[in-house]
């Protein structure tokens, strides 16, 4: 299969500071090669409660995923929305985030 972008998948790791608050941690960008869709369609999300349509929606290897839940593509962080799993892919659904004022 050919790939057509590169995105960077960033883990978070919950640590404490020195008052003892929790406190998210981002670890190192792993750069995977991914195929981007164009999706147009609204997504319900897994309560059902509201729709969404996704700012971008990509393609990757099931065994390149680890429940990331932040992406940088063209250097904007994006926020996993969803993932859906299909044989050996996964599509990823991707939101901008404005809560975190990022």
């Amino acid at each position: 299969m050919r790939y057509d972008s590169v995105i960077y998948l960033v883990a978070v790791e919950k640590q404490f500071d020195d008052l003892m608050q929790e406190v998210e941690v981002e670890q190192p960008q792993r750069k995977v090669f991914a195929n981007r869709y164009a999706d147009g369609r609204e997504i319900d999300d897994e309560a059902g409660q509201r729709t969404f349509r996704p700012d971008y929606t990509f393609v990757i290897a099931r065994v390149e995923y680890n429940n990331e839940p932040i992406i940088y593509f063209n250097n904007e962080r994006l926020h996993v929305s969803r993932a859906d799993l299909s044989g050996e892919r996964i599509r990823l659904y991707l939101s901008r985030d404005t809560r975190d004022g990022r």
